[in-house]
Parts: C-alpha cells; structure tokens; sequence
C-alpha cells in the first residue's frame, strides 16, 4: 500500500483527539471524508485497517481498546518532555 498524507493526518488526529478518535470507530468512512475529503481505494483500505473493520486478528472491541490506550500513551509522551511521565510527586520520597 502506498503511503497516503491523508490517512497520515487521520491518524495524527486520532492522536490528538479522543473525540475524534470515538467518531472514527463509529463510522470511519464519514469520519475520513470529513477530514480529508474524498479517498482513493487504497487510501480506504488502510482507513478501514485502522478502523479494525478488516485484517485484525482479535476481536474488534479488544482491538479498538488497545488502539485507544496506545493513542492515549502516544499523546501523553508528546505532552511531557521528561520521563517518566507524569513527573513523580517528590513528596512521595
């Protein structure tokens, strides 16, 4: 598959919007378009991929889970600039 800037800012978005991200999995096609625009066939494979409407191995509710804690994780090491994250409570000492 061919490497598409949309489904690129879909994803990007997904990262930075649970609200988003819960309006992808419900319906990922119009969520796609009302980002994006119209896709290519090849750009709604991978939309769907994503979406876990095709090519997952587990059950999609386990799947659209992981997909939410990984996005949930990515978007909080790209909030906090040292590790570990949240910083420790110093008084915790």
């Amino acid at each position: 598959m061919a490497r598409s800037k949309q489904v690129y800012a879909i994803i990007g978005l997904m990262v930075l919007d649970d609200d988003y991200r819960e309006d992808f999995f419900d319906d990922p096609h119009k969520a796609a378009n009302k980002l994006v625009g119209s896709l290519t066939n090849d750009e709604l494979a991978q939309v769907m991929r994503i979406a876990g409407e095709r090519g997952i191995s587990v059950d999609k509710a386990d799947y659209v889970r992981d997909v939410n804690v990984a996005f949930d994780n990515l978007y909080a090491l790209i909030n906090c600039p040292t590790f570990p994250c949240p910083d420790p409570d110093p008084w915790d000492a």
